[in-house]
């Protein structure tokens, strides 16, 4: 390299020294620490350290295999019925999902309008709302080949909670009612069945 190359990194790294903006120091970088205080664990809420350290010490770990409990895993203001009591429970064809309801009227008429009160739920423990699940309804009759002659309309009444209107089961015999359940690309099918004698 010639001098005159030198002479130019130079004159360049002098210019960059003395044009360079100076920014101010945090205020507490510099300080000393005090005396029996915990730099770590100060009083003062930080980024590193959002809670004081009187809520910080002394507090449990999560035991193993438990799952601490936060805002999402907190139960829903109106949580599902468990089954019984007119309410019945099927698990999707894959296991991904369980489909509780129950029908009103109960028992389901015979050429009569009834509908559903439908949950989506994942599995435990314990279950809990699929709130992001779609839900479509139907029904038919595998023995005869048909279905019902009427489209239910599915509204959402909250996370992982359906209204069912328009069911109509027009003749006796054995039926299928289909749950069909949509996460995104997937969808997974509950079906039980119900006798009208």
């Amino acid at each position: 390299m010639s001098s005159w190359s030198y002479g130019r990194v130079a004159l360049l790294a002098l210019f960059c020294a003395c044009t360079a903006p100076e920014y101010p120091a945090p205020a507490d970088m510099h300080q000393a620490p005090i005396a029996g205080v915990d730099p770590v664990r100060s009083e003062q809420p930080s980024p590193l350290n959002p809670q004081p350290a009187e809520t910080l010490a002394g507090m449990p770990e999560t035991p193993s295999g438990m799952t601490p409990v936060t805002e999402s895993s907190a139960p829903p203001a109106n949580p599902p019925p468990p089954p019984g009591d007119g309410v019945e429970e099927v698990a999707s064809n894959a296991g991904n999902f369980l489909v509780r309801f129950r029908p009103a009227p109960e028992p389901v008429p015979e050429n009569e309008p009834f509908g559903l009160e439908v949950w989506v739920l994942e599995p435990g423990p314990p279950p809990r709302l699929a709130a992001d699940a779609e839900l479509a309804v139907d029904a038919g009759m595998p023995e005869h080949g048909h279905g019902m002659n009427r489209e239910p309309k599915v509204k959402r009444l909250g996370p992982g909670h359906f209204a069912v209107t328009g069911m109509l089961f027009h003749m006796p015999g054995d039926w299928e009612l289909y749950f069909d359940v949509t996460r995104g690309a997937l969808t997974e099918r509950a079906q039980v069945g119900l006798s009208l004698d």
